[in-house]
Parts: C-alpha cells; sequence; structure tokens
C-alpha cells in the first residue's frame, strides 16, 4: 500500500483489489468454449472469503491528523486443514499475541483463521516507520496512534462474490485480538464495519 495517504484513499483502495479480485475469480470460474464439459473449474477452496485493511495514523491531542499514514492488507485462509495449521503457526510467530486467544465454544473455525491477524502482525513495523518520518520531518508534536480496521466479504453464500462488497464486523477472536494488540501498541482500533452490521 502507499503511504502517507488518508484513511479514505486506504479504504477505496482496499474495495478496488477486493472488486479485481471477486471479478478475477468469477471469470475464473467460467468455462470458456474451449474447455471440455467434464473440465474442472477454478477450485474455489483456494479463494479467500474476506479481506481486510489495516490503517495506521497518527494525530494530535487537538485531534487535527498528522500527515503521516501507513496501511496494510490481509486474507483470511484457503486450502486444507494441513495448509491453515502451517499458516494460523507462522501466524502466531509473527503476531505473539494471537497465541494468547484461545478457542471458544460454538465457533466452528480456528483462532487465526480470519484476515485480521495477518494485518495486526504489521501495525508496530508501521508505527515505528510512521514515528521515523515525523523525526526525519523534523515535527515536533506529541502525535497520538489510531487504528482503523475495516474487513470485507469476498465471498457471498457458497458460490457469489459479493459486489458490492460489504463490510464484516470482526469476530470474537479478531476482537480480542485487537484489543491486546491496541493495548500493545498503546492505541485506539476502530472497527469500520460498524456502518454495515450491528454488532453481534
Amino acid at each position: 500500500m502507499p503511504s502517507n495517504r488518508s484513511l479514505a484513499e486506504y479504504i477505496a483502495i482496499s474495495i478496488l483489489l477486493g472488486k479485481l479480485i471477486a471479478r478475477l475469480f468469477e471469470h475464473m470460474s467460467l468455462p470458456s468454449i474451449h474447455d471440455s464439459l467434464d473440465s474442472r473449474k477454478f477450485p474455489f477452496a483456494l479463494i479467500s472469503t474476506s479481506i481486510s485493511i489495516l490503517a495506521c495514523l497518527l494525530y494530535t491531542p487537538g485531534g487535527s491528523l498528522s500527515p503521516f499514514s501507513r496501511a496494510t492488507v490481509g486474507f483470511s485462509l484457503t486450502g486444507s486443514k494441513k495448509r491453515k495449521a502451517k499458516l494460523v503457526k507462522e501466524r502466531r510467530l509473527n503476531l505473539p499475541s494471537l497465541g494468547l486467544i484461545e478457542a471458544r465454544e460454538g465457533m466452528n473455525w480456528d483462532v487465526g483463521n480470519c484476515a485480521d491477524p495477518e494485518v495486526f502482525a504489521h501495525m508496530k513495523s508501521m508505527y515505528q516507520d510512521m514515528g521515523k518520518d515525523a523525526r526525519t520531518a523534523q515535527v515536533n508534536d506529541e502525535w497520538k496512534k489510531l487504528s482503523a480496521c475495516l474487513t470485507l466479504n469476498l465471498k457471498e453464500g457458497k458460490d457469489e462474490h459479493t459486489m458490492p462488497m460489504k463490510g464484516k464486523r470482526l469476530c470474537k477472536y479478531c476482537r480480542e485480538l485487537a484489543e491486546k494488540v491496541s493495548r500493545e501498541m498503546s492505541c485506539e482500533t476502530l472497527d469500520m464495519a460498524f456502518l454495515d452490521e450491528e454488532s453481534p
């Protein structure tokens, strides 16, 4: 993601990226005139069902946003149980707070499966980069940290990709993870999907 853009630009970029990915998967799933009737379609089990963006911003005590910002995107895990387990293990190495979250009864997916753990792993380095930018620019304001997270559905139902995509609230695992990481980084993290859904 480009550096030092507004939150609105970051959200627009992630929505555009999600729509392009969804359109690509739809195109790849359509049979070609050269395909035989029994030819295999694109393996939908390899498609992430959600994309998440985390934008890290700085603001003054008076509420003015700084010109410095960073953002990153992540995707939910796909593939076999073995592949997912390997990727969850990697995510826990990259984000130790993820290992502190315990599985909950009634949840039918593993801790670390969502798109959000991938983006939260970058929060610390993004704030470090912005701090360097502020020092290089010789800005003396005491900035406060603010993070905004937005998760979007890339897939709706079993087969149809969402156009336009809808916001998806953080699940219980990701909400707990956001709270832990935010405390560690001394920042506030907003779930921007509140506009689309009521809190469970």
